[in-house]
This record gives structure tokens, C-alpha cells and sequence, in this order.
């Protein structure tokens, strides 16, 4: 980061690393025993972090103060909301929404502009980071494929017997 200081997530919270006099500081306050995947995104000005929080079953992004105080929820939707990341101007954050069972990405402003949904993938897209420029954003995106095979009992030969791209399940053994 600008300041110096290398952040870092340990037992649920997000801690600094000031790499200078090697001082750590625990930057949010958790309960550790009860740990949450919270995916931390710090503001490009270091004031702000933005973070996934699930309150009352359901998932969203919040931010709050570096500095401590009262955390804002940005996003407050069924859809769970995670893997926040700030744009370079510090004012919107990107982050993955589950939407009919498909993470794509959203973006929204810190100011409670409604979101705007920028993918619309087929597979999870999970957001990465966003460019200095901001005009471009890396992101991961997986797909599941499993076929059925059949094996020849007498040969001990397999053979493939589905090619889609969708998941087979549950196959039987013929009568005979």
C-alpha cells in the first residue's frame, strides 16, 4: 500500500503489517471464535474497509471506518454478497452475488446508487481485482462438468457415455 503497510487476514480479522518497524495492528475487531470468510477489500485511501458480513442469514457488503466507528451496509439483498473490491477512485466497490445459483459481478457505489450487474456468465465469476485505471477487471470463473462412463465387465474397458457440459448424477447398472 501508499502508507507502507502490508495487510493481511488472520483467525477472521484483517490486521497491518507496517513494514518499516514491523508493528502489527489488528484493524478489525471480530470475534475469532466465531470465523466468517469476510474477504477484506481496503479503500485506495486506506480509510475504509469494505468486507462480506452475513447478519440475520443473510450475506452482504459493508464498510467501515479504518479508523473504527459504526460499520454502513452498501448492498441489502437475499443474494449473498461476497468477495469486495474498491475501484481505484475509492468510490465504488465490485464484489460476486449469488443470483439464481450463479455468482456473477455487481458494482455499486458507496453513496446507495442501486447496484449494477456487470456479467452475465453461465459459471461463478468471483472478482479478483480491478486494474489502476480501473476500466478492467480480473476475475475467476470455474465451471463443473461430470459425465457418465460405463466399464465392460468382461474387457475391464471404460467408455464414455454423456459429453455435455452439464453434471450426470445418479446412474444405474443395467438389468443384465
Amino acid at each position: 500500500s501508499k502508507s507502507g503497510l502490508i495487510y493481511f487476514i488472520s483467525q477472521g480479522n484483517l490486521y497491518s503489517l507496517n513494514v518499516t518497524n514491523q508493528q502489527v495492528a489488528q484493524v478489525s475487531n471480530f470475534d475469532p471464535a466465531k470465523p466468517v470468510e469476510r474477504g477484506f477489500s481496503v479503500s485506495p485511501d486506506e480509510q475504509q474497509i469494505a468486507y462480506s458480513d452475513i447478519q440475520n442469514g443473510q450475506s452482504d457488503i459493508w464498510v467501515m471506518p479504518r479508523a473504527g466507528g459504526q460499520p454502513t451496509r452498501v448492498t441489502n439483498d437475499e443474494s449473498e454478497d461476497s468477495q469486495p473490491v474498491w475501484t481505484p477512485d475509492g468510490k465504488k466497490i465490485l464484489y460476486s452475488s449469488k443470483r439464481n445459483g450463479i455468482k456473477q459481478i455487481f458494482m455499486t457505489s458507496v453513496d446507495n446508487r442501486p447496484p449494477v450487474q456487470l456479467t452475465t456468465n453461465d459459471n461463478n465469476t468471483d472478482v479478483l481485482d480491478v486494474s489502476s485505471d480501473g476500466t478492467k477487471i480480473l476475475y475467476a470463473t470455474g465451471r463443473e462438468e461430470l459425465d457418465l462412463w460405463s466399464v465392460n465387465v468382461d474387457q475391464s474397458v471404460e467408455s464414455q457415455l454423456t459429453f455435455d457440459t452439464g453434471i450426470e448424477l445418479w446412474p444405474d447398472v443395467s438389468p443384465d
